[in-house]
């Protein structure tokens, strides 16, 4: 009668209430598999994963036969943090009930949990072959999928989800993230306008859809968005400023200083907004004021990119020449180094070719990528954690140049007006690397790097056509050039630039806020390099 209690008790959802059963049972019976396993299943629905994963354990030893507390251990260790030992658990299920789904579907989510990504997506995809209507495994596989870089195979998985439930807000957002990195904007926000519609009261789904409207350069729906979010809520400091950047872009500039103090007075430390409204003054000719609120992001944010490229663009344009030339000081600050060696590579040209390689096959290659500064060539998404031995050796060859970098700024002291952007320097960092190929007439436009604190390129492959001819610039990478348009944006420190012939085997290193461009150039053979931007964590 216990039993049956229990059982009830679990089925209508009174854990409490089964769990005292369970226990009073096991005063009788303290090993008995049957009562352990539910002890076991009500304890990891409680929360108790840990206390679960030992109760399921006695329940195996006490039955080892039975796949369903197999699969109910393998559910305790992964929700423990085990996932090692939460597969071992799920293959024993299945080497019992070979076709369980459940077992099936965990066994794929502890292959993925412990980064074992292709055999992951294989364990999904034989289960989805048994069960094309298992909308938890197509989900699994989408974001498996778009986690790898996979983008394509990542819409065609979440797709599958939204056939089967046209109202699975989180796969439609999948979808459009998915379809963004793809390439396909439109498409984007069309499943960004299904999820907000599905979930009108979303600021989430609201926002997601308000940013890929700015992507693509409708402003006006954009900033409509937004103001719907702020309605719903409007205690959300980094929409009031990212509409005051909007309402800035569109030059309706008095709405857009208001939005941004909207911001401020719920987060007066909020660099983003500090920013924004700098850009307002500065499109309405406030200089001075531009400068103070840049200084003040700086100040909530030495390492705010964005501003610090502002900032130096705005000294300019006031005749502050020199303090805009400490901001962009590109001849102490730029670092250049030719390699000597590739570490796993007989030299530099072997290393150079390997890489050449997977960057021309790699499936992220997109030409002409859009919301990317390359025109008339092609990039990849990010490359940094792809495991093979030219990537591999890349991130330690970046890593050795940013310890010395680093070193040499402390020993220099260099910083910049508001702010010291290398105070407290990094002795952590991810790199985020992408590959670059760019053909006749292909360049880089001005940009600099928002996420960054350092930022660098590494050249794997230079037609020869490139500084040949006297005085030519041509396929030069260019430090100076901003993407500001108007006065401001032209009036660098002292009217100056830095071209550099990029050389094969050849890296540089800067701060991420310094602008830079390439210059087209014209020939038939291949432009390739490697960038990358160095996280601070």
């Amino acid at each position: 009668q216990l039993f049956a209690d229990a059982a009830a008790a679990v089925k209508e959802g009174r854990l409490e209430a089964a769990e005292a059963a369970c226990r009073r049972l096991l005063e009788t019976a303290p090993e008995n598999p049957g009562v352990l396993n539910m002890l076991g299943v009500v304890l990891l629905r409680r929360g108790a994963a840990g206390e679960a994963a030992d109760t399921l354990a006695r329940a195996v030893a006490g039955n080892p036969d039975d796949p369903s507390a197999q699969t109910n251990h393998g559910n305790a260790l992964k929700a423990a943090g085990r996932p090692a030992e939460a597969l071992a658990a799920f293959e024993r299920a299945l080497a019992l009930a070979p076709e369980n789904p459940a077992a099936k579907f965990n066994r794929a989510n502890s292959l993925a949990a412990l980064d074992r990504p292709n055999e992951a997506a294989e364990a999904y995809r034989q289960l989805l072959a048994a069960q094309p209507d298992h909308v938890d495994a197509w989900f699994n596989l989408a974001q498996l999928a778009a986690k790898q870089g996979d983008f394509d195979a990542a819409v065609e998985a979440y797709r599958e989800v939204v056939h089967r439930r046209p109202d699975a807000t989180d796969a439609l957002i999948g979808l459009a993230t998915a379809l963004r990195l793809a390439g396909n904007l439109d498409g984007a926000i069309a499943a960004f306008r299904r999820a907000a519609s599905h979930r009108p009261d979303d600021v989430a789904a609201a926002n997601a859809l308000a940013h890929a409207l700015t992507e693509q350069g409708a402003l006006a729906e954009a900033a409509e968005c937004y103001q719907r979010s702020l309605d719903r809520d409007p205690n959300q400091a980094e929409v009031w400023s990212n509409l005051g950047w909007t309402l800035a872009e569109l030059d309706r500039l008095e709405a857009a200083m208001q939005a941004c103090r909207r911001a401020l007075a719920l987060a007066p430390g909020l660099a983003n907004a500090h920013y924004h409204l700098a850009l307002a003054h500065q499109r309405g000719g406030a200089l001075p004021a531009a400068a103070a609120a840049l200084e003040k992001a700086i100040q909530a944010n030495p390492r705010h990119v964005r501003a610090q490229a502002t900032l130096g663009l705005v000294l300019a344009a006031m005749g502050r020449a020199v303090e805009a030339a400490r901001v962009f000081d590109h001849d102490r600050l730029v670092d250049r180094r030719r390699l000597t060696e590739a570490p796993g590579f007989a030299d530099v040209a072997a290393f150079n070719q390997a890489l050449a390689r997977h960057v021309r096959g790699h499936p992220t290659l997109m030409w002409n990528r859009p919301s990317r500064s390359t025109i008339s060539g092609s990039q990849t998404l990010d490359i940094a954690g792809d495991d093979v031995a030219p990537i591999g050796a890349f991130r330690a060859i970046v890593d050795g140049a940013v310890r010395d970098y680093l070193a040499a700024r402390r020993a220099d002291g260099i910083d910049a007006p508001a702010g010291d952007y290398f105070a407290e320097p990094a002795n952590a960092w991810d790199l985020a690397i992408w590959g670059v190929i760019l053909k006749s007439s292909g360049h880089q436009s001005p940009h600099n790097h928002a996420s960054g604190l350092l930022s660098g390129v590494y050249y794997v492959e230079i037609p020869a056509v490139i500084g040949a001819a006297p005085g030519s610039t041509a396929g030069y990478i260019e430090f100076g050039a901003s993407n500001v348009a108007g006065p401001d944006g032209q009036a660098m420190a002292l009217g100056e630039r830095l071209r550099l012939r990029p050389v094969a085997g050849e890296l540089l290193l800067f701060p991420s806020y310094f602008w830079h461009r390439t210059i087209p150039f014209e020939g038939r053979e291949e432009r390739i390099s490697v960038a990358f931007d160095v996280l601070a964590r």
